[in-house]
């Protein structure tokens, strides 16, 4: 079992292209949250997946539990509130990029790990979580806790999915959490920027635009023993880790489609990735080696760029589109 703790809300994606979010005029309604679209990745490609979350007492709330076991997602970790709305988020669209606006006082910020979630989390395979829930208590604690629950008992992972502009006033205060949780993940995915942005946290003097310096100072001051770094159109790139050191580095280029809308892309990419080392049986050691990263890139790289071609972060690829390609095909795993 692979389980998240994290966000589950409703995305209202703007159905106006290339314009301001105050000039949209419809919206479409998908389901979404970075942690649980990496699940319904997972659950899609065929491993069990579940959520710890939290939503409204609200018809949306109905809406994405009932979702979630369309996808094959087990909700039983997710707790209704009755105070608080199910979170949703308004999309903007500009060149297919996606621009956020979200809210703070919302059910997803009330998550709290109650005694059924123990067992649950230190049962798991892998933990994944995000940096999202940290914002406000109690989810902050409730996702503190979570990972050290897990610490010794299953791998963990973190899409850092940095949100600056829900941060706001409070940068120093994200990057001390950051810094907490950070210390305790395995896998850790991250793109460009973020990685350079974590650098340069790290170090002050880090020279702008180096990514090589950025990413060794995030392997040297944190213990992740996989790296994944998403890189737009330039691909993306798998590092393995050991003694805080590069054993093995993979980079591999985009699969070039024409994209409608790339929200939950990073998150395909990285469930997809996450569902190979499953279905490799190496999510827990990560004992991989340079082929084995190789196969993981060349599956979800197709998979996230296929993902693209729909709109929703949960409209994605059946396995049958991506196998379709010769070239994954032949480095699937039987």
């Amino acid at each position: 079992m692979i389980i998240s703790i994290g966000e589950v809300l409703v995305d209202f994606i703007s159905g106006d292209a290339d314009i301001d979010l105050k000039d949209v005029s419809t919206f479409l309604r998908f389901p979404g949250g970075a942690p649980t679209n990496v699940l319904v990745v997972l659950s899609a490609l065929g491993a069990e997946a579940g959520l710890i979350s939290r939503v409204g007492e609200d018809p949306f709330g109905d809406f994405l539990i009932e979702t979630l076991k369309i996808k094959g997602v087990d909700t039983t970790h997710v707790t209704r509130d009755i105070d608080h709305h199910t979170g949703i988020v308004f999309v903007e669209l500009k060149k297919a990029k996606p621009k956020f606006t979200l809210y703070s006082d919302v059910a997803y910020n009330f998550i709290q790990i109650e005694d059924r979630d123990k067992n649950y989390i230190q049962s798991a395979d892998l933990l994944n979580f995000g940096s999202v829930t940290l914002l406000m208590e109690p989810a902050r604690s409730a996702t503190l806790e979570a990972i050290k629950l897990a610490k010794g008992h299953c791998t963990i992972s973190c899409d850092v999915n940095f949100r600056f502009d829900i941060w706001k006033n409070k940068l120093k205060e994200m990057w001390q959490l950051a810094d907490e949780a950070l210390q305790d993940v395995d896998i850790l995915k991250l793109g460009g920027d973020e990685a350079l942005e974590i650098g340069r946290h790290l170090n002050p003097n880090l020279k702008k635009g180096d990514l090589e310096a950025a990413l060794k100072e995030i392997y040297t001051s944190y213990n992740p023993r996989l790296v994944a770094v998403t890189m737009g159109g330039k691909g993306s790139r798998l590092i393995l880790i050991e003694n805080h050191k590069i054993k093995w580095d993979v980079t591999r280029g985009v699969y070039k489609v024409v994209a409608k809308d790339t929200v939950g892309a990073g998150d395909a990419f990285f469930g997809s990735s996450l569902y190979m080392l499953h279905k490799m049986g190496k999510l827990r050691s990560l004992d991989v080696t340079q082929k084995d990263l190789e196969k993981i890139l060349i599956f979800a790289n197709t998979f996230a760029a296929l993902s693209t071609t729909h709109k929703g972060a949960w409209n994605l690829p059946k396995i049958e589109d991506v196998l379709y390609i010769p070239e994954i095909r032949e480095n699937y795993i039987k």
